[in-house]
C-alpha cells in the first residue's frame, strides 16, 4: 500500500537549500552541506524503503522539491491526494492479480505433493506426512497442547520456529489457523509429521506480517509432545 515516508521533510530541508540532480556532483566541503546531503540520504532510504518499486520517480520528485523552493509547488492538495489514490488502487489491483495467479500455482503444487509416495489427505486439503509414529492419545479442539514445530514456505524459507528458539510452544487448539486446529487432532501425542496447510486454512489473501505472502500455503513440521492434563 502507497505511504509517504516516515520521515518528516518540512522544516529540516529548509536547512540544505542548493539541489542538484544525481549526475551533478557534490563537494560536501562545509557542516551546511554535510548536514543537507545527510538528510537527503536520510529521506530517500526512507522513501526507497517505504515504496520500492512502487512506480517513484525519484527524478519528478526532486523536480517537485525544485518547484516547493521556487515557486510553491505545482499541484494542490486535492490534486496530490487524487495522485496518491490513483497510484494505490493501480497497486491495489495488481497485487489482486498477481494474488489470484499465486493461488492457482499453490493448488497445482498441492496436487503434486499430494501424488508422492506416503503423503495423505483429508477432506479439506491438509496434506501430511509421517515422520516419527505417536502412540499416545489425540487432542480435541477445546484442548491446550504443547508442540515443537518449524514453519517454512514452499521454497524451503523458515518464517517461525520453536525449534530454533529452542523451547516448545504451549497453546490452546481452538485458538490457531484452522489448518492446525484440524490436523494436529489427527496426531496422537509423540508423533512427528509433516504438513501442508492450503492457504484457505492458513492465512489467506492477508498473508502475515513481511514473511508470509498472501494465499502461502505453509508447510510445518510438527512433534506434538503433550496434552495438558494427561
Amino acid at each position: 500500500m502507497l505511504r509517504t515516508s516516515g520521515v518528516l521533510l518540512s522544516g529540516a530541508l529548509l536547512l540544505g537549500s542548493t539541489f542538484a540532480t544525481a549526475q551533478e556532483a557534490i563537494e560536501l566541503d562545509t557542516p551546511e552541506k554535510r548536514f543537507s546531503y545527510a538528510i537527503g540520504q536520510n529521506v530517500g532510504t526512507g522513501i526507497k524503503d517505504d515504496l520500492g518499486s512502487s512506480g517513484f520517480d525519484p527524478d519528478t520528485f526532486m523536480a517537485a522539491i525544485r518547484d516547493v523552493f521556487a515557486e510553491g509547488g505545482r499541484m494542490t492538495e486535492e490534486e496530490m491526494q487524487a495522485a496518491f489514490g490513483e497510484l494505490q488502487a493501480i497497486q491495489q489491483e495488481a497485487q489482486a492479480q498477481a494474488a489470484v495467479a499465486d493461488l492457482a500455482e499453490n493448488r497445482k503444487w498441492l496436487a503434486a505433493k499430494a501424488a508422492e509416495e506416503g503423503v495423505q489427505a483429508t477432506e479439506s486439503g491438509i496434506l501430511y506426512q509421517e515422520i516419527t509414529a505417536g502412540a499416545g492419545n489425540k487432542p480435541t479442539a477445546a484442548d491446550t497442547v504443547t508442540v515443537h514445530y518449524t514453519g517454512r514456505l514452499t521454497d524451503g524459507s523458515v518464517f517461525d520456529s520453536s525449534v530454533e528458539r529452542g523451547e516448545p510452544t504451549t497453546f490452546g487448539l481452538g485458538r490457531v489457523i484452522p489448518g492446525w486446529t484440524e490436523a494436529l487432532q489427527l496426531m496422537p501425542i509423540g508423533a512427528k509429521w509433516d504438513i501442508w496447510i492450503p492457504s484457505e486454512l492458513g492465512y489467506g489473501p492477508r498473508g502475515a506480517g513481511e514473511d508470509i505472502p498472501p494465499n502461502a500455503i505453509l508447510h510445518f513440521t510438527v512433534e506434538l509432545i503433550s496434552i495438558a492434563g494427561q
